[in-house]
């Protein structure tokens, strides 16, 4: 006999057609030799400017090292500001106006790879503006402890991660998300690759990571941050119907829709989501609709398509002394730097409960 109630018998097929794919991509591809190539400037100790040029596929250990004197030391994000402290991230770093690179991934495969395994629903259909940020350089020794990037815009939903060939061991990025643990050891990914190959990996700006030290050689590594331009789609010659996921969640949840077992009385049925938007304090949750994305975005459109219109809320959860747990939803985000006390902020959000 089933422990589940009915309710939850009914659930569980739309449950399991849910599909949540790692919150990245990573791998090896190929490129023309010239593209693993690039310029930068040095200054001498006199203040003279010249530039160098440097194969990341034929790099001798003294090009690496002249590449390494001409880098500063890696930067990280917290809060709003830039800060420095090597023993949470040692790496030297050269920003972008500094260096020209042959490497556009607007012009591979990585666009369409990011679109066919990161992307799901309609948004791997939407425009993406690939920036890139800086050239780092994990030398023996250096790390990056787990943090979660900072975003610079709303609309900025992931970043990607470019490995040159150049000889290294260790380094390698760790994923943590929602309890899950994924290693992405570009050493052994390039061992194992064709001549004038990269490394990458790209995945949702949410997600924790780390490098792992780098036990020898150098790993040098270009950053991009990826946007979504607008709600402007990419041109398709064809039109093509909805991935399997949305197709299959749609079918079952229609065909749940039509149960007469299926909440008889009416109610409400939610879906907790998967990833982090950001929100801000006296302002509605508007915004997030055209920011979904992985599963959250696959449920949302699938539900739309059935002409449904699903509403976001925030769940607010207060462990009360006297009380236990309790829980609020709301659908705007208050401003809470004026109340000293839980219990006078959880009146508030009973108030805006809806």
């Amino acid at each position: 006999m089933s422990s589940q109630s009915p309710i939850e018998q009914l659930l569980a097929p739309l449950q399991e057609s849910i599909i949540h794919k790692p919150p990245f991509v990573a791998g090896s591809l190929q490129l023309p030799p010239s593209h693993l190539s690039l310029l930068y400037k040095v200054t001498s100790s006199e203040g003279n400017h010249a530039t160098r040029h440097i194969d990341f596929a034929n790099a001798t250990p003294e090009e690496l090292e002249q590449l390494i004197q001409a880098c500063g030391t890696a930067s990280f994000g917290c809060g709003t500001e830039d800060v420095t402290d090597e023993t949470y991230r040692k790496a030297k770093r050269m920003d972008k106006d500094s260096f020209s690179a042959w490497l556009v991934p607007d012009n591979n495969d990585l666009v369409k790879i990011m679109r066919d395994y990161l992307l799901e629903g309609t948004d791997s259909d939407r425009k993406i503006k690939i920036e890139l940020q800086n050239l780092n350089v994990y030398s023996q020794g250096s790390f990056f402890k787990a943090h979660v990037d900072t975003p610079r815009s709303k609309r900025m939903f992931g970043t990607l991660v470019v490995v040159f060939p150049t000889p290294h061991k260790g380094g390698a990025l760790v994923f943590r998300h929602r309890g899950e643990e994924w290693t992405f050891d570009s050493s052994d990914v390039l061992s194992a690759a064709g001549p004038a190959s990269i490394g990458y990996a790209a995945f949702f700006s949410d997600v924790e990571h780390e490098v792992l030290p780098v036990t020898s050689g150098h790993r040098v590594t270009l950053t991009y941050k990826l946007y979504f331009v607008n709600d402007e789609r990419a041109l398709k010659l064809v039109s093509e119907p909805p991935p399997l996921p949305q197709l299959r969640f749609r079918s079952i949840f229609e065909a749940l829709l039509k149960d007469p077992e299926f909440l008889p009385d009416g109610g409400t049925l939610g879906f907790g989501m998967r990833h982090v938007y950001p929100v801000k304090a006296n302002r509605g949750l508007k915004h997030i609709y055209s920011l979904l994305k992985g599963s959250d975005a696959t449920i949302y459109q699938s539900l739309r398509a059935l002409g449904l219109e699903p509403i976001l809320y925030l769940n607010y959860r207060h462990e009360g002394d006297n009380v236990g747990s309790e829980s609020v939803m709301i659908n705007e985000v208050p401003s809470l730097d004026q109340f000293s006390l839980v219990d006078e902020l959880f009146d508030l959000l009973r108030n805006l409960d809806g």
